[in-house]
Parts: C-alpha cells; structure tokens; sequence
C-alpha cells in the first residue's frame, strides 16, 4: 500500500489526500489553534511513552486506515490531550487528539 499524496495550501488551510484512490480534500482552519477554540473542551490524558517514535496518524470516524508519517518524534513521554465536542450536534464526542512534542503555537 502507498503513502496517501497530501498537497497542502497554508494560505487557504486546506489540504488534500489520496486516499485508497479516493481524493479527500479538508479545511483545517478549524485547527489553527484548539487550545482556545470555544467549541471544544480541552481535557488532560496524560503522559503517552513513546517507545520508537514512530506516529500512525488516522480518523477512526472517518477510515478505519491508519498512515505512518514519514517523521519520527524522539522517543519520551509525551503530554496527550482529547478536545470534545461542546455544540449540541457534537456534544460529548471526541473531536481531537493531540500529542504535545514542543509546546508552541506557529502559523507557518
């Protein structure tokens, strides 16, 4: 199986997948900065070890396949946090996870 293409415009905070020759395109402009997103509650998990570094990045909701990265993090522990839902279509689901490798925000 091949890595999905991603194209990616910064400008517009769009990105494009081929995934199993299905294009998908997404706005993450959503995601531009979660921490204070007034739709989400942000709650701690902990701390995550990672043992290779190694990320397979996925949308359970969305596919059930999961992709590598073509990165690695260091191996550590590594706080985890889940954003969920707080408007009444999406109340109580999660909506995101995230791993903190360096806590800092960048608008690229």
């Amino acid at each position: 199986m091949s890595q999905p293409i991603i194209q990616q415009n910064f400008e517009n905070k769009e990105v494009t997948q081929i995934i199993c020759e299905e294009v998908v395109e997404f706005s993450y402009e959503d995601f531009e900065d979660l921490k204070s997103n007034p739709y989400y509650e942000r709650v701690y998990l902990g701390k995550l070890f990672l043992t290779t570094g190694k990320i397979v990045c996925t949308d359970p909701l969305y596919r059930a396949l999961g992709f590598p990265q073509a990165w690695q993090a260091p191996i550590g522990k590594y706080e985890v946090y889940l954003y969920i839902g707080l408007e009444e279509d999406f109340k109580g689901t999660v909506a995101y996870a995230e791993i903190v490798f360096k806590d800092e925000y960048s608008t690229r």
